[in-house]
């Protein structure tokens, strides 16, 4: 595996509450990157399970995202109008 850390990680989020000053958190996965140890692909593999995870917790908890990024680069193509 090219990682030089087996350390676990884990895809943990805060949510707001209706209090201010409260707030809960959420994990949704717990990665152990041993358990990709015999993978080529250990780290391509390691991202998508992150990103899945991630993308489980922004579609459970839209309101809590904040889009400020544009996670696809690419945009349609404009047409021009004719005069």
């Amino acid at each position: 595996m090219p990682c030089g850390s087996f350390k676990p990680s884990k895809t943990v989020v805060r949510l707001s509450t209706r209090s201010p000053s409260k707030r809960t958190s959420v994990c949704e996965d717990s990665i152990d990157p041993r358990d990709y140890s015999t993978r080529p692909d250990a780290v391509k593999a390691i991202t998508q399970r992150y990103h899945d995870a991630l993308a489980r917790l922004i579609r459970a908890h839209p309101e809590q995202y904040f889009w400020l990024h544009r996670r696809w680069k690419s945009q349609p193509v404009v047409r021009k109008k004719a005069a």
